[in-house]
């Protein structure tokens, strides 16, 4: 295979969704190409050379001490005693969303790589470009639907990831308190045990990203009971609902528990 070439594999999504045959990408450089299998932990064939693999397993690790370290400083997080995910296996990681450093502490708690769905305007960002393709986020654009997104984390599951997401959309004009059923219909699609998050923080955030970067504050993450969906009878819109609101009831009721802790703390 020529160098940074790629090769494509099919799964089909049928039911109340558009139907469309997914790009699975697997990239000779890791760090460099394309955003669907190419981060350095990821499951099966990566197609980079040994030592290709090893400098980018070795930038991955640094990257993650380096989080932590600055989540445990300027947020004030640590590991959990037990890790709140699966050792292993496939995770959807569906978290509220009130801070654009979400990802980081999430990402600094989890104790195993997470790709994450990424607002298309912060995935191109220059710094951010080259992390979010190591870490291996997808893209995904907020201006309509997109099924390619759809796709790679069906395809990213299937291959035994943490995929994670913010089912609201965002914190600013794209956010949908309701939550997108697009959360619903990969959680139905794929069967992937769904783990449930909640992020409390102690004051207000900055909405500009290199202010809410900077600013100290204390983060508390929740992480819940996982919850194993099946596909029903057609993945249809209304099921694909169901299952959004599902997730969405669990993740509240975390919040509502950081909620009692605090005022039982006053």
């Amino acid at each position: 295979m020529a160098l940074g070439s790629c090769q494509r594999a099919t799964l089909t999504c049928s039911g109340g969704f558009p139907v469309a045959a997914p790009q699975t990408q697997v990239c000779r450089l890791p760090l460099l190409q394309g955003p669907t299998r190419c981060h350095p932990f990821a499951s099966g064939d990566l197609g980079a050379t040994r030592l290709e693999l090893m400098f980018a397993r070795i930038i991955f690790k640094l990257l993650i001490a380096a989080n932590r370290l600055y989540c445990r400083v300027i947020f004030r997080v640590r590991l959990p005693p037990i890790p709140p995910l699966p050792a292993s296996g496939p995770v959807l990681l569906v978290s509220d969303h009130s801070s654009l450093t979400d990802p980081l502490v999430l990402f600094a708690t989890s104790g195993r790589p997470i790709r994450f769905l990424t607002a298309r305007e912060f995935y191109e960002l220059p710094v951010v470009n080259w992390i979010s393709k190591l870490c291996g986020n997808i893209p995904v654009s907020r201006s309509g639907f997109e099924i390619g997104p759809v796709r790679a984390m069906l395809h990213a599951l299937a291959q035994r990831d943490v995929v994670g997401i913010f089912p609201e959309g965002g914190i600013d004009k794209h956010r949908k308190e309701e939550g997108y059923e697009g959360i619903g219909f990969v959680a139905l699609k794929s069967e992937a045990p769904v783990v449930p998050v909640s992020i409390t923080w102690d004051r207000p955030r900055p909405v500009n990203l290199l202010r809410a970067m900077i600013t100290p504050a204390r983060a508390t993450i929740r992480y819940g009971t996982p919850l194993v969906f099946s596909r029903g009878t057609g993945d249809s819109r209304d099921e694909a609902r169901a299952a959004t609101d599902r997730i969405l009831q669990a993740i509240r009721a975390l919040l509502s528990q950081a909620s009692d802790d605090i005022m039982s703390k006053r």
